[in-house]
């Protein structure tokens, strides 16, 4: 080893040795005998190390020297064992100074001024702690991650006693509020991609940290929907977190009006009710709520009043209280036939809210069983007394008064109460999965449409060119055809935007004039064609529109619009429905008139199957 001596600043690499200046007690070290920090704290900051950050560390020490050497202490003084694979033993390990070190090298030096000092484990991990939370520039995770090890791991050293940190002592020794701490210590919550994003400089600090107080599932949730503005017609060659962020006080409304309304306080569920959790967690026990931390949320709303933060927990908690309660009003029913408690709940008759009920909850579904809700003048049943007929029994309100018991009758014979009978449009036994069947069902007709339609509708719109208008003042028409895409993008089809000129295309917001002003006659005849036509045959989410404009496109390009349906249909379908999908396709091709098959609603085909066997007989 050898002592500092003061050398001339250069801008030159020119031998191992950067410039240095002179401080007390530093040496020169060959950079080769200095093995990394193993402690874990520095470890995870090194993940965050941004290579332009050392690039330019290493030309300012080239051109200036190193402004502050680095700390360093004896191998010897390590506790923890020399790192797997390692041939050689180190002469120090780095303390401090480890973003020099490595800029140092990168500018090509093979020596760093450095301080060695007899460290233990423990002093050399708060030396660590304590430089990286003074630097002006602090990661905030980085700043997370030592608060947190601070706590985990050190000792404060107090009247020849010790005691593990707390968040006031850390507050009081860096000069931070309390209120500080918490959300930096919060921030280890956060999300992979909110980290990431933290960390690449495209998640302001402030949304960080509000984020990172929600379970993980409403972080990435926000993520993708709350916090980031989407960028102008959805530019898919862009990332989506360069459209910038919308403002913190957004979020912070987002985030209350999302959770405002489940206040422990007044949940229809027992928040000491052990028995709603397989895990017999409690409420009060539970971390995701805002009571858990109250100085955590003292900048929102939220901290009011103990709200619970875990939406998903919530609600399964109401479905275990509401099942509980339907339970035990099925095991007060006759059972004459001593049917298991699974049956006999599925007699207990349970009540949507009505039209004129606005309570705020959400109806819940408890599986199978009876359901009943009132819609205008129609009623399934009546609210009575006990004792009122000899038809009263107990329901259990799923929607509304949530889990609230009421006497009905809903027994149609009943002479008193004279329930009115359902007409079958408006059935009061709601059948949730033939619901969700025919959505499916009329989604797939939905698509087995347009992939008919659109190659028909794109086929027409390729023979209008420049010799083929309705007019010819040229500018008449751009002017138009501006207007049109200015006062009507709303209207434009998605489904024909590979069919849209690149100079369409490529327009953000409203300002069309210079880029229909660039289009030649063709590509201004067609835009209008695909306004013509493009309407033809359009469907909603899940209704297929009027399909006979294309039929007459087809017809007019010597295409069977039934044939072109059902090889579509071929293609489309599932494997386990392409058997079926092929006969039609044969039947088709035979000149047979057949009904498609349908996929996701079979029921369809029982009943067609039942009316003919119906007309049969008669």
């Amino acid at each position: 080893m050898k002592a500092a001596t003061k050398t001339k600043t250069t801008a030159q690499t020119n031998g191992a040795t950067p410039p240095v200046q002179e401080h007390h007690g530093s040496i020169m070290i060959p950079i080769a005998d200095i093995q990394l920090s193993q402690l874990v704290p520095q470890q995870q900051r090194r993940a965050h190390f941004r290579q332009a950050e050392l690039s330019e560390l290493a030309e300012s020490i080239k051109d200036k020297g190193l402004i502050n050497p680095i700390t360093v202490r004896t191998w010897s003084m390590r506790a923890i064992e020399t790192p797997k694979g390692a041939d050689y033993t180190p002469t120090y390990e780095l303390v401090a100074g480890e973003r020099r070190l490595l800029a140092t090298q990168l500018a090509g030096y093979t020596e760093i001024e450095a301080i060695p000092r007899n460290l233990t484990d423990e002093q050399a991990l708060e030396v660590q702690l304590h430089e990286n939370l003074k630097r002006v520039d602090v990661e905030p995770l980085d700043e997370a991650f030592s608060y947190k090890y601070l706590i985990d791991e050190c000792k404060l050293h107090e009247s020849g006693a010790e005691r593990p940190y707390t968040v006031a002592d850390i507050a009081a020794r860096f000069a931070k509020t309390e209120e500080i701490v918490l959300r930096r210590l919060k921030l280890i919550d956060l999300c992979d991609q909110g980290k990431k994003d933290l960390a690449e400089g495209y998640l302001p600090l402030a949304h960080a940290e509000l984020l990172a107080r929600f379970p993980e599932q409403t972080q990435t949730n926000l993520l993708k929907k709350e916090v980031y503005r989407p960028l102008m017609w959805d530019d898919k060659s862009k990332d989506p977190r360069t459209g910038g962020t919308y403002s913190i006080k957004n979020l912070q409304e987002k985030v209350v009006e999302d959770n405002a309304k489940r206040i422990i306080a007044s949940a229809k569920f027992d928040p000491a009710d052990a028995t709603l959790r397989s895990d017999g967690l409690v409420c009060a026990a539970c971390p995701k709520r805002t009571g858990y931390s109250p100085k955590l949320f003292a900048d929102t709303s939220l901290g009011n009043k103990d709200t619970c933060l875990d939406g998903k927990c919530w609600d399964r908690k109401l479905r275990a209280m509401l099942t509980q309660k339907r339970e035990k009003i099925a095991a007060e029913l006759p059972n004459p036939k001593n049917k298991p408690l699974k049956e006999q709940v599925l007699l207990v008759p349970m009540l949507k809210k009505d039209a004129s009920d606005y309570s705020g909850h959400r109806d819940m579904t408890l599986g199978k069983g009876i359901y009943h809700k009132i819609e205008y003048s129609r009623k399934p049943y009546v609210c009575v007394k006990k004792g009122e007929c000899e038809f009263v029994e107990k329901a259990l309100r799923i929607g509304g008064n949530l889990g609230a018991t009421t006497l009905i009758c809903r027994t149609k014979a009943c002479p008193k109460h004279k329930i009115k009978e359902q007409a079958k449009s408006n059935n009061s036994s709601y059948d949730y999965e033939a619901d969700r069947l025919m959505r499916e069902e009329g989604k797939l007709n939905v698509a087995i449409a347009d992939a008919v339609r659109v190659p028909l509708i794109k086929k027409k719109v390729e023979q209008f060119s420049e010799g083929k208008w309705i007019f010819d003042d040229d500018q008449g028409k751009r002017f138009l055809l501006t207007t049109i895409l200015e006062e009507c993008s709303s209207d434009n089809f998605e489904e024909f935007e590979a069919l849209y000129p690149k100079a369409i295309a490529e327009v953000r917001g409203n300002k069309y004039r210079d880029a229909v002003d660039s289009l030649n006659a063709s590509e201004v005849s067609q835009m209008f064609a695909l306004f013509c036509f493009g309407q033809f045959g359009g469907s909603g989410w899940q209704d297929v529109g009027d399909q006979a404009p294309v039929k007459r496109l087809a017809q007019e390009f010597g295409e069977n619009y039934d044939l072109l349906d059902a090889k579509a249909r071929v293609e489309r379908y599932p494997e386990s429905h392409k058997a079926a999908a092929q006969a039609h396709l044969e039947a088709v091709q035979a000149g047979k008139k057949a009904k498609a098959p349908t996929v996701h609603w079979p029921r369809a085909a029982k009943i067609e199957a039942k009316a003919k066997a119906k007309g049969a007989k008669g």
